[in-house]
């Protein structure tokens, strides 16, 4: 990919959570034009993924980056395992381009900004973007369960990986 294709692109993060997923779009590295995070409490799978399809009519993405379940520092249910290979599938069904970023990736890239868990990452993102500030949920105490508003932190999370491992991978050239 060339540098000026990057700042041109779309680009679609999605990050399946037990009650749906959360999801981001980007025009470029700083142009967030859509988040969000849709419930589905029934055929979580298939509901899922009738709503990622209109999402992904809607706006066109050029790249759709998933979690590498498979990398390090990834902990995922088989139910979410499945979903994101169904993602995968439909993108390659629709001719768009998929990118894997394992946990470990992730905090890679945050790592140049002293942010390791996720809630220091999802902190590091809405200081960049205050666009997403406001959907910061207070950090969470162990005996509560995952802010569903984590997911789209994890989403841009994981395209922001992306525009950094292209861009990195660029500058190697």
């Amino acid at each position: 990919m060339k540098e000026k294709d990057i700042k041109g692109i779309v680009v679609m993060g999605i990050a399946p959570q037990t009650r749906g997923f959360g999801y981001v779009v980007f025009h470029g590295p700083s142009a967030p034009l859509r988040w969000g995070t849709p419930e589905i409490r029934v055929n979580k799978n298939k509901n899922s993924l009738l709503k990622i399809v209109e999402l992904v009519t809607q706006h066109r993405p050029d790249v759709i980056v998933i979690e590498d379940y498979a990398g390090e520092g990834s902990r995922r249910a088989k139910r979410i395992e499945n979903l994101i290979d169904e993602i995968s599938a439909l993108a390659r069904r629709k001719k768009i381009r998929v990118r894997r970023y394992s946990r470990a990736l992730i905090r890679e890239c945050f790592s140049e900004f002293d942010a390791f868990t996720k809630y220091e990452i999802a902190i590091s993102l809405a200081k960049t973007l205050p666009q997403f500030a406001p959907q910061l949920p207070p950090k969470r105490k162990l005996w509560l369960p995952e802010d569903p508003r984590m997911s789209i932190f994890d989403a841009a999370a994981l395209v922001f990986s992306f525009f950094y491992f292209e861009t990195k991978k660029k500058l190697a050239a």
